[in-house]
């Protein structure tokens, strides 16, 4: 499918004053989470003709043996991914003596990527741009711009993989609308019970003598 992104107006401090430049900034339409470990287990047993459970049970089990590599020290190269290194900081003290095991921690995890995965994306890497006419003003933009965007309104970019990035964008939007509509309907259903429910309760104003 490649990468969606949108085009974005930054400002920066130039000795002339003022400039404005645009920028490619990454638009991530997908699931939150991305791709799950069960998706990505269907994936390579698929492609590798291994059991999905198979798959499945390496990538559950695989952060683990990680972690238990870096609480020994030791720094986890992937070949083809990258490597996982630890990070420790302190408090600061002014004698070396006070600097005890329990006042150190962990202070994050880095990952550095594999060179050849970096090369293999910035290679084979398929960037599409989401339409400029959704969201700039039209006199903004140019006349060959929006011809091209009235004949390929869901994409910009080449048309082979387009077409596939076309129909995500169609399923992500028909996703978002069932969703909206279900809340909708969901606020209207309250909406109803709380009327019925007005309805049905007598009027103790009302005098009855």
């Amino acid at each position: 499918m490649g990468m969606i992104y949108l085009v974005r107006k930054k400002l920066f401090r130039s000795k002339e004053g003022m400039k404005q430049l645009y920028y490619a900034v990454q638009r991530t339409l997908q699931p939150r989470g991305g791709v799950t470990t069960e998706k990505l287990a269907q994936r390579m047993a698929h492609r590798k003709g291994m059991s999905e459970g198979d798959v499945q049970s390496v990538l559950v089990d695989l952060p683990k043996y990680i972690e238990e590599a870096l609480r020994e020290g030791e720094s986890v190269t992937i070949r083809g991914l990258g490597s996982f290194n630890l990070a420790i900081t302190s408090e600061g003290f002014e004698h070396p003596d006070d600097v005890m095991p329990g006042k150190v921690q962990v202070s994050r995890i880095y990952f550095k990527p594999d060179r050849s995965l970096v090369g293999r994306l910035r290679q084979n890497m398929d960037f599409f741009r989401y339409p400029l006419s959704k969201y700039f003003p039209h006199e903004m933009l140019r006349p060959e711009t929006l011809e091209r965007e009235r004949t390929y309104p869901k994409y910009a970019g080449r048309r082979s993989k387009g077409h596939r990035n076309g129909n995500r964008l169609k399923e992500l939007k028909v996703t978002h609308n069932r969703t909206f509509q279900r809340k909708h309907l969901t606020h209207n259903s309250l909406k109803a019970d709380e009327r019925n429910e007005s309805i049905k309760q007598p009027d103790y104003r009302t005098n009855h003598a």
